[in-house]
C-alpha cells in the first residue's frame, strides 16, 4: 500500500513500490531504503529506483544523511518520489519524519505522528529512530550555521 505523507512525498513498503511502478503515475523516482534491492524493482525500466541500504537498527549517519538528502534533493525540482523499505513501518516513515521535521523545521515527534496518521502501522526500531533523530539535528544546526555565515563583501 502507498500513503502519501506530504506533497510529492510517499511512503510504503516493499510491496507498495512495485505497486507504484504499475498504479500509481505519480511517483517519478523510488528511494529504496532496505537492506537488498528487491529484483522486481531492480530489473525494471519504468521508474528510476536509487537503493540507500539501510539497517533497522543503530546506523550510521552518513547514510541516513545521504538517504534524507536526496529526499530533499527529488521533492525540491518537484519530483513524486515514493520512500520505501521492506516492510514500510520503520525505516521509510522514520525517513519521510526526518525530512519533513529537517524541511519544514517542526519537531521530530509531531512529524512522526503526521506519518502515523498517514500509515497507522508504523512502528519505529528505537534505534534506527534515534539515528534518524540525530541526524536531523545535525542538519538543522548545519542550516543554522550556514544562515549566520556573512557574505564575503
Amino acid at each position: 500500500m502507498i500513503f502519501e505523507v506530504w506533497k510529492n512525498l510517499y511512503q510504503s513498503d516493499c510491496e507498495g513500490a512495485v505497486e507504484a511502478l504499475t498504479r500509481n503515475p505519480e511517483v517519478s523516482i523510488i528511494l529504496y531504503v532496505g537492506q537488498g534491492l528487491p529484483a522486481q524493482l531492480a530489473y525494471q525500466s519504468k521508474v528510476p529506483v536509487v537503493h540507500v541500504p539501510l539497517k533497522d537498527g543503530r546506523e550510521n549517519p552518513a547514510k541516513i544523511l545521504l538517504a534524507l538528502g536526496l529526499i530533499d534533493d527529488f521533492t525540491s525540482f518537484n519530483l513524486p518520489v515514493l520512500v520505501s523499505c521492506r516492510s514500510g513501518i520503520s525505516r521509510s516513515p522514520c525517513l519521510c519524519a526526518g525530512w519533513l521535521s529537517y524541511k519544514h523545521d517542526r519537531d521530530f515527534q509531531t512529524c512522526l505522528d503526521h506519518v502515523k496518521l498517514k500509515n497507522p502501522s508504523v512502528t519505529p526500531n528505537l534505534d534506527f529512530l534515534r539515528s534518524v533523530k540525530e541526524a536531523v539535528s545535525l542538519m538543522k544546526t548545519l542550516r543554522e550555521e550556514d544562515e549566520t555565515v556573512e557574505a564575503p563583501s
